[in-house]
């Protein structure tokens, strides 16, 4: 059985967080605990054991932080991590009659950096910083890659794209949010499930900051935007600080009775994060069994209109909004603080700013896209007569942009709609083209709820 299938069968239980586990077994506090799947890998193993004994079907390796180890490290740690979950589950089933399917995710966290800051690392440094860990998380012989606890979306972008482009592993995400119902860097639970649908993601979600009746608004948002099964981790509550240490105060009954809450509002996937042990998802698992749980009924799904998002911010075209395109010709690449102005005072006129890029190279392409996404922060387009020109600006926008086609019988169309294909994107074309694009684009694989059409200026639906 697939994870895809097991998903499609019944709730799916991952673990809890591992921290209070292990410093229960001596890991210092603060210290991180990737380095313990060398050093003391049979409190790693017991630890799984613990999960598998309270029901987990997944396993997540305790490799949060592998990526900061250098010269080799995050290789050997990753391959000793996997070793362990696959030790530890061949214990358990050695020593139970369970035979259920129990699954390895690579747990990979952010890089702890800010990107496009001056002097800092940008878009490809942080794809470069996740490459080496789902490359080496495949070799090791996971079964899926466990994106979470990111507060920015466009390094979770960098992330996705590292994973899809690199491996052939399943892969879910969950981004953290505050009780105002955003992330720190300021993206909404809509919108972040409008930007990565489309990327192929097997689940998408939230996880950690939150309590588990804290979380439930923002995993009802998900689970109406995102067409990937939803996930969802939330603390035991909302910590206070007691002697320097976080506590937690939601008792494992109280937990488990929420979260039936939130896979009653889509989460197909649960588990658990700060403050959670195995008790929290023995209850939980008990709680949501088949015989035990009678899920509420969800909310209608939104409407599957094409969507364009900056990372703040989202338009959903559907008939009758009245949307309207404006389109700014860059003279240059130097100044992109003027540009940046310029996008901003069009944004108050129009709801939408197409950027036309035409003859610019792909690497100033790039640089114009990743600045502006940036700085002005406002729903894009792009156009462009060179199709890796295209490519690289969606590619980096900070957000999901959509991309506008020209004629049809151009060679150029059908690699436009290999690029929309590929980053999730929409696709503007003009109303008098309609008929005739959409049996193209049927075609080549792209639904059609992500195709708009614009006349006069006003942006619809197909």
């Amino acid at each position: 059985m697939t994870i895809h299938e097991l998903i499609n069968t019944r709730e799916v239980f991952f673990d809890g967080a591992s921290g209070t586990l292990l410093q229960s077994a001596g890991l210092p506090s603060g210290a991180p605990p990737d380095g313990w799947n060398l050093e003391r890998a049979e409190a790693i193993r017991a630890m799984h054991r613990q999960y598998l004994e309270a029901g987990s079907d997944v396993l997540s390796t305790v490799t949060f932080r592998a990526g900061t180890f250098p010269d080799g490290g995050t290789e050997e740690i990753i391959a000793a991590a996997v070793k362990n979950c696959r030790e530890a589950i061949a214990e358990y089933r050695a020593d139970t009659d369970d035979k259920r399917p129990v699954f390895v995710a690579l747990d990979v966290g952010p890089s702890g950096n800010m990107l496009g800051m001056p002097g800092g690392p940008g878009f490809a440094e942080a794809y470069e910083y996740f490459r080496p860990q789902v490359v080496a998380g495949e070799k090791a012989g996971v079964d899926m890659i466990l994106f979470e606890t990111f507060t920015d979306v466009y390094e979770l972008k960098a992330a996705v794209l590292a994973a899809t482009e690199h491996t052939a592993l399943p892969v879910l995400c969950t981004v953290t949010f505050e009780e105002n119902g955003r992330t720190l860097m300021g993206t909404d639970a809509e919108t972040a499930a409008l930007l990565f649908d489309g990327l192929g993601l097997t689940a998408f979600g939230a996880n950690c900051s939150l309590g588990p009746a804290e979380m439930l608004p923002m995993i009802r948002n998900i689970a109406r935007y995102a067409t990937a099964p939803v996930m969802a981790q939330p603390n035991a509550g909302l910590p206070r600080i007691e002697d320097g240490r976080a506590v937690y105060d939601i008792t494992p009954a109280e937990f488990a009775a929420a979260v039936a809450d939130i896979a009653g509002a889509g989460a197909r996937i649960v588990g658990g994060c700060c403050g959670t042990s195995p008790e929290y998802i023995r209850a939980l698992t008990a709680a949501l069994s088949p015989e035990s749980s009678t899920p509420a009924q969800r909310d209608a799904p939104a409407p599957p209109y094409p969507s364009v998002c900056a990372t703040a911010a989202h338009l959903s075209i559907a008939p009758g909004s009245g949307f309207t395109m404006g389109v700014l010709k860059p003279e240059g690449t130097d100044d992109t603080r003027s540009l940046s102005s310029a996008v901003k005072k069009l944004a108050k006129e129009t709801d939408l700013v197409a950027l036309d890029l035409t003859g610019l190279t792909p690497g100033d392409a790039a640089r114009l896209s990743a600045t502006i996404s940036m700085n002005a922060r406002v729903p894009l387009a792009f156009r462009s007569t060179d199709a890796a020109a295209l490519e690289a600006a969606v590619r980096v926008c900070r957000g999901k942009p959509a991309v506008i086609l020209p004629a049809l019988d151009t060679e150029f169309f059908i690699s436009g709609i290999e690029t929309a294909k590929k980053y999730g994107t929409a696709v503007i074309i003009e109303r008098g083209d309609a008929d005739e694009a959409a049996a193209i684009i049927r075609a080549r694989g792209l639904g059609t709820d992500r195709v708009i059409t614009i006349e006069d200026g006003r942006l619809s639906p197909l």
